[in-house]
């Protein structure tokens, strides 16, 4: 992992296809609750609506085995995973995805729940 140089989210987002399918370390406030799972660059991101900032966790692998995101919910966190540019969550919330394969903690946030996905424009199931 630390032949992998660190790098933030706004960057791997900036230009997210030259990271495409790449392995990726970065910091920032995970989320792990209910269809909810994400890393966004700084607690506040979500409070101003902002989600395609962020970036959608998927549980990877570590050693073949299902990595457990959940401890990192209301963390401040390291993770290193691979990066989808075509992975965007549920309704195109985030900016990407990444399966993570390991973390470290660094603290705790006070980031309030997920953000609401926008309404669906289609049709209704009624």
């Amino acid at each position: 992992m630390e032949s992998v140089p660190l790098s933030t989210i706004p960057e791997i987002l900036a230009n997210p296809s030259s990271h495409h399918q790449q392995m990726v370390r970065i910091r920032g406030a995970a989320v792990v609750r209910f269809e909810a799972h994400f890393i966004c660059p700084s607690p506040g991101t979500f409070d101003q609506g902002k989600s395609q900032k962020g970036c959608l966790t998927l549980y990877g692998n570590h050693n073949g085995v299902p990595y457990d995101l959940t401890p990192l919910d209301g963390k401040l966190v390291e993770i290193f995973g691979q990066f989808d540019a075509e992975s965007f969550g549920h309704m195109g919330l985030y900016g990407g995805a990444i399966s993570v394969a390991w973390s470290d903690i660094h603290g705790d946030h006070n980031m309030p729940d997920a953000p609401i996905p926008p309404a669906n424009p289609g049709p209704s199931a009624n």
